[in-house]
This record gives structure tokens, C-alpha cells and sequence, in this order.
């Protein structure tokens, strides 16, 4: 575990975590119970078997969320009257939600907190509120009548009803819960929290510049990254001794063949794509070959494979309608534009020595043992 002195708690409240089988997990269980020993439960949306990232410990649980009498086998683990507890849900469902919110009402002394990633947001105001997130066609005539089902038939209550009764909307991007505040009424504070991951903190101190003039574009395969976008930007400029870096080991089929065809035809075999899922060091290592990193996201999204990249001296170029274009200006790192920055003569000059050893220190700062100790032993108070 990275935090080597004891900065543990004293609580008389159990913490519940509502959480799906995602990557940051692991190391949020070892987190929560460093700082809250013996105070945390972590209820899985997966039976074991089906698992991917999350591994077995004494307190984690697999029980997926749409079991019968789900809340009875709470209790019975849990071993508590659930008079006084916080109720964190990482990534927010419906599911998750109706659990969080049966919790809070059986409970006399209660916290209800929403750990938020990003798509428990915006999938929701890209169908309720047409939030702009994609740049060309996602979906066919098909699903959009779906969509316009589920907001006649409300079947976006969930999300409403849940924000009305949220205490603290946890994140590292206040910009984010300032978009909660603009869609949904609720009286929610917020709290800085990210989760920490020990492969971004335990990185080469080296200020050299990487080898290779790779452009890496984007982290998956998602629609909102807008891929298409990205690829005929580049066609416009001079790649004459450089490829191409396509992650696109998870995402929709049909968006990945989308794009595999795009660059095929763009870029002939001047590209690699990463298919396989691989270990987080693995994966790293390849992304550390690219000099350029340009994310064509128009809403907060890879903030993990950003980190690794600003603290890594890359140069990054993002949308300026994506909220973290402005948070990491505001926050001091050398970040750059897509819409401007990409079409100037220096755009693929890579950054100064001066400015690498900048975004380095910017990020040592963010993530130093003390500010992870204030946030941690803050988060209850």
C-alpha cells in the first residue's frame, strides 16, 4: 500500500459501498479501510464467477444488485440495526440508486454520497436534455425512439429522485458537479475525492523525452470520443514520420469497426491498434511511446490514462467544450487546444524539458500524501 503512516479514523458510522466490477476498486478497498478500519462493507454487482477486475477479500461481496431480498442479505452481513451509516455508490444505476435510497430511509442517522465517474451523468443529459456529445450519428431511428420512450414514461425518476436526497457529490472536477447543479434540483456539496491508483504514483521520476513520434487518440473505443473527428482532423496535416495510436479494447463493436476502417483508409499502415486488454503497466508502457496524446471527448472522460499522460510530459490536446480542458488550465498544467492548437505550425513540436518538469511537479503536487490524507479523513466530516 502506498500510505505508510497510520491517519486512521475513529467512526461510529459503517460505510456501505454500492460498486460495479470496475478497475479502481481494488485499490479503493485497501484505501477505505487504511483510513476506516473495520468500517467498510463493498457490495458487488456481480456474482464472483463473472468478475473481471474486483477481487475476493474478507470485505467485499458479491451479490448483483437485482438478487431477491437483496437488502435482507445486506443486513444479515452488514450485522448492524443500519441506523447509522454513509451509503456510497460508485457509478451510479438504478439499481444502485433505489438501494441507496431504500437504505437512507430505513436509516436514522445517514449519509448518502454518489462517488461519480462521468457517463452516470451524461448518458442521462445527452437523452434527457440533448447534451451535445457526439459529433456525428451514434444511433439509428430505432433507439432514438426508445429514448423518446423513456422520458415520456419518466424512467429517468431514478437519477431525479436520487439527487434530491444526495448529500455530497464526490469528485476531483468541481465543473462536473457544477453541470449536476445546472440539471437536477439538489442541495448535494461537494467533496474533492479521486481514486488513487497506485501504477500513476509509482512512476520513473525522468524528466527525458520519450522516444518515438507517436500521436495516441483517445483510450477506447466509446462513441464519445468522437473518433472520426480526430482521424479526418489529422488528414489535414503534415504526419509524414509519424503513426498512430488507437486503444480500442473496449467500446461498441460497430463504433470500433467504424473507425478501423476510417484509419485504414486515411492512414495506411501508419497505425497500431491495441485490441487486447491489457495489465495497467503494459498498457502504460505503450501509451509512454507517444510524444502526443489528442482526446476527442467533448465531456469528462479518461481522466486516469490523462494523469498518467500530463505527468508523463506528453503533449495533450483536448476539446474546449470538455469541462477538464478548463479544470486542468485552472489547475496549472500545459494543456493544449484541440479546435486551435492542433492546426498551428507547432503543434507537434513536443514539450519543453521546462514544461514536462511543470506538469510533472503540478501533478506531485495533486497527489502528495498530505492532500490524499485531507481527503480521505475529510470525506465523513
Amino acid at each position: 500500500m502506498i500510505i505508510e503512516n497510520d491517519k486512521s479514523q475513529k467512526t461510529d458510522m459503517t460505510n456501505i459501498h454500492l460498486v460495479l466490477d470496475e478497475k479502481f476498486i481494488n485499490n479503493s478497498v485497501d484505501l477505505f479501510e487504511y483510513y476506516y478500519p473495520g468500517k467498510n462493507y463493498f457490495f458487488v454487482n456481480k456474482v464472483l464467477k463473472d468478475c473481471k477486475f474486483v477481487t475476493p477479500k474478507s470485505n467485499v461481496f458479491f451479490i448483483p444488485f437485482d438478487t431477491p431480498q437483496w437488502l435482507e442479505r445486506v443486513r444479515e452481513i452488514v450485522k448492524t440495526d443500519l441506523q447509522s451509516i454513509n451509503i456510497l455508490v460508485h457509478y451510479l444505476t438504478k439499481q444502485s440508486a433505489l438501494h441507496a435510497m431504500e437504505l437512507k430511509s430505513i436509516s436514522i442517522y445517514n449519509r448518502l454520497y454518489w462517488m461519480f465517474y462521468g457517463a452516470d451523468l451524461y448518458d442521462y443529459l445527452s437523452i434527457r436534455y440533448n447534451y451535445q456529445l457526439y459529433d456525428y450519428k451514434k444511433i439509428g431511428i430505432g433507439e432514438k425512439v426508445v429514448n423518446k420512450l423513456r422520458i415520456a414514461l419518466n424512467r429517468f425518476k431514478y437519477i431525479e429522485d436520487f439527487s434530491a436526497v444526495l448529500d455530497y457529490f464526490c469528485f476531483w472536477n468541481p465543473y462536473d458537479y457544477q453541470l449536476l447543479c445546472s440539471y437536477l434540483k439538489t442541495k448535494a456539496s461537494f467533496k474533492n475525492f479521486y481514486y488513487v491508483m497506485n501504477a500513476h504514483l509509482n512512476l520513473n521520476d525522468s524528466n527525458e523525452q520519450s522516444i518515438g513520434n507517436k500521436i495516441l487518440i483517445n483510450h477506447s473505443g466509446s462513441w464519445t470520443g468522437n473518433h472520426l473527428t480526430i482521424l479526418q482532423a489529422l488528414k489535414k496535416l503534415d504526419l509524414t514520420d509519424k503513426s498512430i495510436v488507437l486503444p480500442l479494447s473496449y467500446g461498441p463493436r460497430e463504433h470500433i469497426e467504424q473507425i478501423e476502417k476510417e484509419v485504414e483508409v486515411l492512414f495506411p499502415g501508419k497505425y497500431e491498434i491495441i485490441k487486447d486488454f491489457l495489465p495497467i503497466q503494459s498498457y502504460y508502457k505503450i501509451i509512454d511511446e507517444c510524444q502526443y496524446a489528442i482526446m476527442g471527448h467533448r465531456r469528462q472522460e479518461a481522466g486516469g490514462n490523462l494523469s498518467f499522460l500530463l505527468r508523463s510530459g506528453k503533449k495533450v490536446f483536448l476539446r474546449e467544450d470538455n469541462s477538464l480542458f478548463k479544470f486542468y488550465k485552472d489547475v496549472g498544467y500545459y494543456v493544449y487546444s484541440f479546435e486551435k492548437d492542433l492546426f498551428k505550425e507547432d503543434a507537434f513540436t513536443p514539450l519543453s524539458s521546462e514544461q514536462r518538469q511543470h506538469n510533472r511537479e503540478v501533478f506531485r503536487k495533486r497527489v502528495q500524501k498530505e492532500n490524499i490524507d485531507n481527503m480521505m479523513l475529510n470525506l465523513f466530516k
